[in-house]
């Protein structure tokens, strides 16, 4: 009875089998997210917070969706990757794997888009024609329907040949990924239950803040749509604007730390200054 008190706290007895009666559904879900709280706290009060319900709306007769569907279980925040730390794993990864990985981590993309590329001839075709230049810009089918486009921009040094395939000359898939990747984190001594390659993008956005990108952009780039809860990107669909933020990071990892790329920034700008100055003097 206690725990049962405890876990009604503002609410009497009474009223909670009111709203038990009018909305059994809604009150089971209730239930459910409070006891997953309750765990973050502890295991043994969830358990007795759990049976004490249980008991008191079985002896009240209430159909309330609980019994034998109840799960307390604990909430898992799924862990960051560092910028550092990835690139440990890809330093201990064999190719075509370690190529793969850079080109994840540089591109803000995770396995299902990979598996996109890797099954398109089209995406394929377009990358190459695109070889020579700066950048590679990658349209992929997009992630949200409030998009009619979605694109990522990367170095052309990290995009690698498509469709990679493995040393016995078959197509690269999200299982070979995740095995060499566990290998390779145990290896670089960072291996962590819950982090994968997809989870190269939490690096990504990561590094993307450091280099002050603008968030619309780095969030375009992982596919998400403008106007959900990631942020408006709906000004990322310019490639010129994007190419410009973006240009910030690729710059900001060149640089390799902020206060090289501060000093980069100050020599960039120092030369702008120079050189407004020298066409003034060549139109005067």
């Amino acid at each position: 009875m206690i725990f049962l008190m405890r876990f009604l706290a503002e609410e009497s007895p009474a009223d909670f089998l009111k709203r038990c009666d009018k909305e059994p559904k809604a009150i089971a879900k209730e239930v459910k997210a409070r006891l997953g709280e309750l765990y973050e706290k502890s295991n043994t009060t969830a358990k007795l917070t759990k049976y004490a319900l249980k008991s008191f709306l079985s002896y009240h007769d209430q159909e309330v969706p609980l019994n034998g569907k109840i799960k307390v279980r604990r909430v898992r925040k799924k862990p960051e990757m560092k910028w550092e730390n990835a690139q440990k794993i890809i330093a201990e990864s064999d190719e075509p794997y370690r190529s793969l990985f850079t080109f994840m981590l540089n591109a803000g993309l995770g396995e299902d888009e990979v598996m996109e590329i890797q099954g398109s001839p089209e995406i394929q075709h377009s990358i190459e024609d695109q070889r020579t230049n700066a950048y590679v810009k990658i349209s992929l089918t997009p992630r949200k329907s409030n998009l009619d486009e979605f694109f990522t921009l990367v170095p052309s040094e990290y995009v690698p040949t498509f469709p990679v395939k493995t040393r016995g000359g078959a197509l690269v898939d999200s299982h070979d990924m995740q095995s060499v990747w566990r290998r390779a984190a145990k290896k670089a001594k960072v291996y962590q239950v819950g982090l994968g390659p997809h989870q190269l993008r939490s690096a990504f956005r990561s590094q993307c803040g450091k280099a002050d990108v603008a968030n619309s952009v780095s969030e375009f780039f992982m596919g998400h749509g403008g106007g959900d809860k990631f942020g408006y990107s709906r000004e990322a669909l310019d490639e010129d604007y994007a190419a410009k933020e973006i240009g910030k990071l690729w710059t900001y990892n060149r640089a390799g730390s902020r206060e090289a790329y501060s000093d980069l920034l100050t020599e960039v700008q120092q030369l702008r200054e120079k050189i407004t100055i020298l066409e003034k003097e060549y139109k005067s």
